[in-house]
């Protein structure tokens, strides 16, 4: 059985499944990644704070069915949303309190007052986990793993990405060949470079300020961030343009190498993309180049 989206993230099933049992669900896999957000979450907000005594640590998620239209698998499940607070997320407690809260993402769009009590119970709210009343130290301590467990599962997994983009290049473009330093140039620039995706991740996860992901449930859009920089990192470092895809196709359904043919089915398509004459030179070139280069390795190969 092939390894969905959430196994594919966290490597393993959170509990063992039976041999003929389906996938283990977005909800349950998103129950997983949300524990592990809200102790990071926590962690990151308890850094700035200042204070021996009692903190109160508000719920970063809450659960609520998307409003919104959903794939036909993920009908129907519960998601985090991100909860943005009036008041800090983490503060020092000295007794029960009461806070302002709203909701805005997958078509849930909700405020309200929550009320919590010594024991951190939240009413005022439906499906909020419960506050969490402990010491800034409790947090940091248990905290600082899950971040950054988080930030290794998404540092490998971005990884893992650099070769499904190397495979949709080489659909692309039949016979591209690929060397193991251009793929580890690329896979380093993904991890480390100023295209990097995982610092934007774990800000929309652990800054309470960050709306979070609003417009589809949390990992599929960890997946497509990845994927969008790993195809970019990629396609550069091989020389390509980073819109050279997109021209290439419009080429092939037209038929035409034409430039002038090109360009102006571009502007309609595309009027913000603002492609200009060079880049769909170099953008065709670029498959010449790759397909000449293949032809010449070819040809040595037989030749001898």
């Amino acid at each position: 059985m092939n390894k969905n989206l959430y196994e594919r993230f966290f490597d393993e099933p959170i509990w063992a499944s039976g041999p003929d049992s389906p996938d283990l669900t977005p909800h349950e896999w998103s129950l997983e990644f949300s524990k592990w957000g809200q102790a990071a979450c926590w962690y990151k907000a308890a850094e700035n704070l200042d204070t021996g005594g009692e903190v109160l640590a508000l719920p970063v998620w809450a659960w609520r069915k998307p409003k919104i239209q959903m794939p036909k698998t993920k009908r129907g499940y519960l998601f985090p949303l991100k909860i943005r607070w009036g008041t800090p997320i983490v503060a020092p407690f000295d007794g029960p309190t009461a806070a302002t809260w709203s909701i805005d993402a997958l078509g849930n769009s909700e405020e309200g007052i929550a009320e919590i009590d010594r024991r951190g119970t939240v009413s005022g709210t439906d499906s909020f986990s419960p506050a969490l009343i402990t010491t800034r130290e409790d947090l940091l301590e248990k905290g600082e793993l899950a971040y950054w467990e988080l930030y290794e599962r998404i540092r490998r997994w971005t990884r893992a990405r650099t070769s499904d983009a190397l495979n949709k290049i080489y659909a692309e473009i039949p016979g591209i060949k690929v060397s193991s330093t251009d793929l580890e140039i690329a896979a380093t620039e993904i991890e480390t470079g100023p295209r990097n995706p995982m610092k934007k991740i774990l800000t929309q996860i652990c800054d309470p300020e960050n709306p979070g992901f609003t417009g589809a449930d949390p990992l599929r859009v960890i997946s497509t961030e990845i994927r969008r920089t790993a195809l970019e990192v990629m396609r550069l470092q091989l020389g390509d343009t980073q819109k050279g895809w997109k021209i290439r196709r419009v080429a092939k359904e037209l038929g035409t190498e034409n430039i002038g043919e090109i360009y102006e089915e571009l502007r309609t398509r595309y009027p913000s993309d603002n492609t200009g004459l060079a880049a769909i030179r170099k953008a065709l070139d670029f498959a010449v180049a790759s397909s000449e280069q293949i032809n010449a390795i070819e040809r040595e190969a037989y030749l001898g």
